[in-house]
C-alpha cells in the first residue's frame, strides 16, 4: 500500500515548470513547499487555498477503490512527509465497503467541499464508517456528508422504521478511555461541524468517553436515531438541526459534564427533542443494570427550537445536577410517538431523579437546577413535569400556553378533570414526598381555546401542599380551568403550599381569597404575636388609617387561660383609638362594652332578646333563670306579689315592697 503513496521527491529551488507530474512536490523559493495537483501547482503548508492544505483522496484513487484510495491518503498523513492539515474529499459520491481507521491521525481534519456535494455511503453492514481503534488527539470532521440506508417514514414523529440494503449504522463512533469498565485508547479534541448525516439506522455520530473538547457545530441530521454524546469532558453542541429522528434529536447523556447545549433546531423526532439525562438499563423490576448512570453535570441548554416531537421537549431525567434550562420554545409535543401512543408523555420539559423506573423510591436527586424563561406551547400532558426526586432547583418566569388535549393517548377518554393535576397542567409535580426545597414562581399558564368546555387546560400550577421547602407565588392562569372555575376569568392565582414567613408589609391589590368552592379543609386566617402584645385584625381607610380592628389585647397571659382578652377597636378619622366597644374575658367568656356605648334596636320589626322561654337570662348579676310566670288574683295583692318576686328574680329589680 505504501508504495502507491506518492512520496516527495527532492525538493529542486530552480524556476516551475510548466506542469509536474500528479502528487510531485517543490519547494518554491519565496513561496514555500507546492505540489502538482495534475492541474495547477498548489501551496502547502501555512498559507494558500483551502484545497492546497490537503491531500486529496482522489490523488491516491486506484483500481481497488474508494476505500483503499482513503486509506493511503490516511497513511500518507501520517508519514509525516507532508505539510498539511488533512485530507480532503472533492465533490462527488463516494462508496466504501469498511470502515476508515483514523487512529494515530493526529490533528488531521476530513474536509469535504460541502454536505450535499461530498456524500460517502456504504454497501456493506458496518457498525460506523469512521472509527478510531488507537489513541487520537485532535480530529476534525467538516463539510462532509453521509447517507445510510434507513427509509424516510411517511408521517412524523414515529420510532418505526425500515431499510433498503446495508450501510453504516454510525457515520462516526469514538470510544475513548473515559467510558467505565472499558478498556479504550485516548481519544481527545473532536470536532464535526458543517456536515449532514441522513438515514442512519442509529445514532448518526456517537461519542463516548472522548475526553478534551467535543463539538458538534453547524450540521444537519435527517432521519437518524439521536446525536449522542457519553462520558465526555467539555462539550459544545451548537446551531445544528435534526429533522424527523427515530429517537431523540440531541443526547447528551450519561457521565458529561461541562456541556453546552445552545441554538439547536429539533423537528418531528420520536421522543426528547433534548435529552440532557442519564440512562437506565432496566434489570428487572426498574432496577437499574450494568451500563445505567445519571445524568450530566454543569451544563447549560439555552436557544433551542423543539417542534413536533413525541415525548418532551426538553428531557432532564435521571439526576441530571447543577444545570440552567433557559430561553427554550418547544412548540407541540405529543402523547408518545404515532408508533407507540402513551399518556406518560406529552411535556414541555420532564425533570426526574435517579432512577427514573423507580420515582417513589430515588437514590439520587436531579439538583441545582434553574428552568427560567422558556415557551412551552401546544404540550399534550402539560408544560413542566417534576417527576420524582427533585430539589434545591428553580421553575420560574416560564410561558406555557395552551397545555393540554382533550383525550388521553387512547383518543377517547377524556383528560379534562376538575381533579386531574397530572394531566392539562402548566406546572405540576408528582411523587411529591421525594422533592424538597423548590422556587416555583412567576409562571403564566394561558389557555386560548376559548370554544373548549371544560377548558382543556385543568389546572395552571398544581404542586403539593407538603412539599418540604416550597415557595410557590406569583403563578398566573388566564382562562385555564380552575380560574374559569373560579370568580374571575383573568384572576391571578399566587399559590403558597407550605407555611411561609414575611418579614415585610404584604400588599394585595386586587384582594385575597382563601379556600375555593370544592375545599374540603378547615380553612382558617390566623395572626401570631408573643403574649402581652396585642395581634391586630384592621380595617382602614386610605394611607394605612386605621378605623376598626379586632385586637388580642396585650393583657398578660398569666396562667388559667387569663390575658389576651379579645376587643373590637374603633379610630378617629386620624386613625388614633377612639374606645374599645366590646371586649371578651378569654378566661370566662364575659363580655363588657366601653362607656357610652349604646343599644339602638329597629322600629319596624324590632329585635328579640331571647328566642324561646327555656332559654335563661338575668341581669345585674341575677342568676339566669327560664321565663317567669307570675300567679296570683289581679283583685288583691297576689298577683303584684308574685310579679314583683319574679322581676326580682331576673335581677330588673329589687324587691323592697312591703
Amino acid at each position: 500500500m505504501t508504495a502507491l503513496i506518492p512520496a516527495p521527491p527532492a525538493r529542486p529551488t530552480g524556476p516551475l515548470q510548466a506542469t509536474g507530474s500528479k502528487g510531485e512536490v517543490r519547494n518554491q523559493p519565496g513561496t514555500g513547499l507546492v505540489w502538482w495537483d495534475g492541474q495547477n501547482w498548489d501551496l502547502l503548508g501555512d498559507g494558500g487555498s483551502a484545497t492546497g492544505n490537503y491531500l486529496s483522496v482522489l490523488d491516491f484513487e486506484g483500481e481497488d477503490g474508494d476505500l483503499a484510495a482513503v486509506n493511503r491518503a490516511i497513511a500518507a498523513f501520517k508519514s509525516g512527509l507532508y505539510r498539511v492539515r488533512g485530507i480532503h474529499f472533492p465533490a462527488s459520491a463516494y462508496m466504501f465497503t469498511g470502515p476508515i481507521d483514523v487512529g494515530g491521525c493526529n490533528g488531521m481534519t476530513i474536509s469535504g467541499d460541502g454536505a450535499d456535494l461530498s456524500v460517502m455511503t456504504c454497501v456493506s453492514a458496518i457498525n460506523a464508517l469512521f472509527i478510531a481503534s488507537s489513541a487520537l488527539a485532535t480530529i476534525t470532521f467538516d463539510g462532509l456528508g453521509f447517507t445510510g440506508n434507513s427509509n424516510m417514514p411517511a408521517t412524523v414523529p414515529t420510532r418505526a422504521r425500515t431499510t433498503a440494503g446495508v450501510s453504516f449504522q454510525h457515520a462516526v463512533q469514538f470510544d475513548g478511555s473515559l467510558v467505565p469498565g472499558e478498556t479504550n485508547p485516548v481519544i481527545t479534541d473532536v470536532t464535526f461541524q458543517r456536515c449532514k448525516v441522513s438515514h442512519t439506522s442509529s445514532l448518526p455520530v456517537f461519542f463516548r468517553g472522548c475526553g478534551g473538547r467535543t463539538r458538534i457545530l453547524e450540521c444537519e441530521f435527517v432521519n437518524c436515531m439521536d446525536v449522542g454524546l457519553i462520558y465526555c469532558t467539555d462539550v459544545l453542541v451548537n446551531r445544528n438541526r435534526a429533522f424527523s429522528g427515530a429517537d431523540n434529536g440531541f443526547s447528551i447523556s450519561r457521565g458529561c459534564r461541562k456541556a453546552i447545549v445552545s441554538n439547536n433546531r429539533v423537528e418531528g423526532c420520536a421522543y426528547h427533542g433534548i435529552w440532557i439525562s442519564g440512562f437506565v438499563i432496566d434489570a428487572g423490576g426498574g432496577s437499574p443494570g450494568p451500563g445505567s448512570d445519571t445524568g450530566p453535570q454543569d451544563f447549560t441548554c439555552t436557544g433551542n427550537v423543539v417542534l413536533n416531537v413525541g415525548r418532551s421537549g426538553i428531557a432532564l431525567i435521571d439526576a441530571p445536577k447543577w444545570g440552567t434550562v433557559t430561553g427554550n420554545v418547544v412548540d407541540t409535543v405529543s402523547r408518545g410517538d404515532l408508533s407507540a401512543p402513551s399518556d406518560n408523555y406529552g411535556l414541555g420539559i420532564y425533570i426526574c431523579g435517579y432512577p427514573d423506573t423507580l420515582p417513589g423510591a430515588p437514590t439520587d436527586y436531579a439538583e441545582g437546577l434553574v428552568v427560567t424563561d422558556n415557551v412551552l406551547t401546544n404540550c399534550a400532558k402539560g408544560g413542566i413535569f417534576l417527576k420524582s426526586a427533585v430539589r434545591n432547583s428553580v421553575i420560574s418566569d416560564n410561558l406555557v400556553i395552551n397545555a393540554g388535549s382533550q383525550y388521553l393517548a387512547d383518543g377517547t377518554t377524556l383528560a379534562t378533570s376538575t381533579t386531574d393535576n397530572l394531566n392539562n397542567f402548566g406546572v405540576s409535580a408528582d411523587n411529591i414526598s421525594t422533592h424538597s426545597n423548590l422556587e416555583v414562581s412567576y409562571n403564566l399558564v394561558i389557555d386560548t381555546r376559548t370554544a373548549n368546555s371544560p377548558r382543556w387546560t385543568n389546572f395552571s400550577v398544581a404542586v403539593s401542599t407538603t412539599i418540604s421547602g416550597l415557595r410557590a407565588a406569583g403563578n398566573r392562569g388566564l382562562g385555564t380551568a380552575e380560574v374559569i372555575r373560579g370568580s374571575n376569568a383573568t384572576e391571578s392565582f399566587d399559590t403558597w403550599f407550605a407555611a411561609k414567613t414575611i418579614t415585610a408589609l404584604l400588599t394585595a391589590t386586587a384582594g385575597i381569597r382563601i379556600g375555593s368552592t370544592a375545599g374540603t379543609t378547615n380553612l382558617f386566617v390566623r395572626v401570631d404575636g408573643a403574649a402581652g402584645n396585642a395581634r391586630r385584625l384592621v380595617l382602614g381607610t386610605g394611607n394605612q388609617l386605621d378605623r376598626w380592628a379586632w385586637v388580642a389585647n396585650g393583657n398578660a397571659e398569666g396562667g388559667s387561660n387569663a390575658g389576651s382578652d379579645l376587643e373590637l377597636r374603633s379610630y378617629t378619622d386620624a386613625g388614633a383609638l377612639l374606645l374599645s366597644v366590646l371586649t371578651v374575658t378569654r378566661s370566662t367568656g364575659l363580655m363588657s362594652f366601653g362607656d357610652a356605648v349604646n343599644w339602638a334596636f329597629g322600629t319596624t320589626t324590632g329585635t328579640k332578646i331571647g328566642t324561646s322561654a327555656t332559654q335563661k337570662i338575668g341581669f345585674w348579676g341575677a342568676t339566669p333563670v327560664v321565663r317567669p310566670t307570675v300567679t296570683g288574683a289581679k283583685g288583691g295583692n297576689a298577683a303584684l306579689t308574685s310579679l314583683m318576686t319574679q322581676l326580682a328574680a331576673i335581677g330588673l329589680v329589687v324587691d323592697s315592697t312591703t
